[in-house]
């Protein structure tokens, strides 16, 4: 991902610690500003409200609820926004066929050029 004059402040959307963790690190060692990580719709809609979030990476399954009320709140507020998931591409609504979705593991390479993907040019 090219270098900003302003920091990303990126939303993170996962209730796998580890997970999570991983991601938080990766983000900051690129130098975004990491809002959460959000465990569940509660905690995301939260960070969302406080503002200020450029884009969101959202895990479909959290903690054995779907994260399509997450995606929708996004959507309204015109957050770009990709699925980092477990889950077959396949179980994704049609309202939301056209946001990205990588699979875990992840690549971290594949996580950020999608970002990049979704951001506007710096």
């Amino acid at each position: 991902m090219p270098p900003r004059k302003e920091p990303v402040r990126i939303l993170v959307v996962e209730d796998e610690y580890f997970i999570a963790d991983d991601l938080v690190r990766m983000l900051k060692h690129e130098a975004m500003d990491v809002a959460g990580p959000a465990s569940n719709e509660e905690s995301a809609r939260a960070e969302l409200d406080r503002g200020g979030v450029d884009v969101a990476i959202v895990d479909i399954n959290l903690d054995g609820e779907v994260s399509f009320a997450v995606a929708a709140g996004l959507r309204r507020r015109g957050v770009p926004f990709l699925f980092l998931t477990g889950y077959d591409p396949a179980v994704v609504p049609p309202t939301f066929r056209d946001v990205p979705v990588l699979q875990k593991p992840y690549d971290a390479d594949a996580v950020l050029g999608a970002l990049g993907q979704l951001l506007p040019p710096a």
